[in-house]
């Protein structure tokens, strides 16, 4: 396999001949701004599906409330409905309870690892109560499920019920620029790969529908892989990669381990073993975000950061930029406002996206397309954009405690969560089109960054 130039090749290329080089973008400042936002609804009364335990149920003759439907109780009885949030944003409960006696609100998280984790706990009294308590998400974890759950011995009724995030809103304004975009897959650390042939064929399957998908319309999946899920495709299907690969797909490494700066060298450095041992060469890095070795990581071999999130809180930057810039050596998620600063000395650049996942398969391309509205009309016309959407494999499917759910779900349901990521790339067709996007990888950003930067003009 022909491994692509390093970005440092290019900048030594742009240097020659060049009297005092002023150095990697001197004068570069990258534009900073804050994403136009609304309520995104994840659920609520026509959307919510209420499941009982106990022995009431659901009064489907309540009238106190104002415009059906909503939600009536005969207790004895805990009434649930389950759905999915995001990650990183708080989220706050609205609608009007009436009861008779006291009701205990729980709201909990699926970790898809067989257990919950309560979110918020409350008990209201009896009487009418407005709703108006937040919770949100900041564990590790892939995709989220939250059940909502009312439990009461006497009669309520929820009026107006709701869960609202936020989400970028849509924009008319046209595009100003051309902007760099890819599509990144993350693949968890899982000690059991190389010898549990299922577990690694389940997300291995999942990766396949996803480059197929990308590949079909122009575009190509920036797969962000931790060692483990690599060496098992060197076990059970050594063609894996290079079958990716000749799709278009590009490699990063992905780590997990930032106790310290000396578990973040180990575990980039197992990541570049592996994927070499695979037949990859690759220079971007997702991780270490905890530590901010990035001289490091620079003299390891890796040229560009991508996905930032604290990994303490899983929050992404605080705004958004879309001309990549270079952090300070040891900017760190600990002052992401410092991280946002442009460095000219800085050893790596870093390549912006979407700093929050859409959990919901179904709502991403409506999603998806509002953030875009946003990111090309700040595209600057004269520097390079780059954006990405960041995606989870094991946000596909089944719980993972649960093989037989998981292999009916990639017989029969991917396919149409799939759908919703073509239909996305469908929909940005006139941009490609005319210019305003065009698909890339985080190998082909850097490169494009390094090559138009790496020796401004003074």
């Amino acid at each position: 396999m022909t491994a692509r130039p390093l970005p440092v090749a290019l900048l030594l290329a742009a240097c020659a001949g060049a009297e005092e080089s002023p150095g990697v973008c001197a004068d570069y400042v990258p534009e900073a701004w804050d994403p136009l936002l609304e309520d995104d609804p994840r659920v609520d009364e026509a959307s919510a599906v209420w499941v009982t335990t106990g022995e009431g149920a659901i009064d489907a003759a309540a009238t106190a409330c104002a415009a059906p439907p909503c939600l009536g109780l005969a207790g004895p009885v805990s009434a649930s409905t389950t759905f999915r949030v995001n990650r990183g944003i708080a989220h706050r409960l609205v609608g009007t309870l009436v009861s008779d006696v006291p009701v205990d609100l729980l709201v909990e998280q699926d970790t898809t690892q067989g257990t919950t984790r309560p979110l918020l706990r409350v008990t209201y009294p009896a009487g009418t109560t407005a709703l108006a308590e937040t919770f949100d998400l900041t564990v590790a974890g892939p995709d989220i499920r939250v059940a909502f759950t009312l439990a009461t011995a006497g009669t309520a009724t929820l009026d107006g019920f709701a869960v609202l995030g936020e989400r970028w809103a849509a924009t008319d304004a046209a595009p100003t620029g051309t902007v760099r975009l890819g599509v990144l897959v993350h693949l968890e650390d899982e000690p059991f790969f190389d010898v549990d042939a299922a577990a690694w064929e389940r997300r291995a399957r999942v990766i396949e529908g996803l480059s197929a998908t990308l590949s079909g319309r122009g575009a190509a999946l920036g797969i962000q892989a931790d060692a483990s899920f690599i060496r098992g495709a060197g076990v059970w299907d050594p063609a894996w990669v290079d079958a990716r690969t000749a799709e278009g797909a590009g490699w990063s490494v992905h780590i997990h381990d930032e106790s310290d700066a000396a578990a973040v060298e180990q575990a980039t450095r197992d990541g570049r073993v592996a994927l070499r041992e695979a037949g990859v060469t690759t220079t971007d890095l997702n991780g270490g975000f905890l530590t901010g070795d990035w001289s490091g990581a620079a003299a390891a071999g890796f040229t560009s950061l991508t996905a930032f999130k604290d990994p303490e809180t899983q929050l992404g930057l605080p705004r958004v930029q879309l001309q990549p810039w270079l952090p300070a050596d040891g900017a760190t998620a600990a002052d992401p406002e410092a991280f946002l600063a442009h460095d000219p000395a800085g050893p790596l650049v870093y390549l912006p996206g979407h700093s929050l996942r859409e959990a919901d398969h179904a709502r991403f391309p409506a999603a998806a397309a509002n953030v875009m509205t946003q990111v090309l009309a700040h595209a600057h016309p004269d520097r390079v954009n780059t954006w990405y959407f960041v995606l989870h494999v094991d946000g596909f499917g089944a719980a993972a405690d649960d093989p037989a759910a998981l292999d009916a779900y990639l017989a029969e349901g991917l396919a149409d969560d799939l759908a919703a990521y073509d239909t996305f790339l469908a929909a940005l067709a006139p941009h490609v089109a005319s210019g305003a996007v065009v698909f890339d990888t985080p190998g082909g950003m850097a490169d494009a960054w390094y090559a138009r930067y790496a020796c401004p003009t003074r």
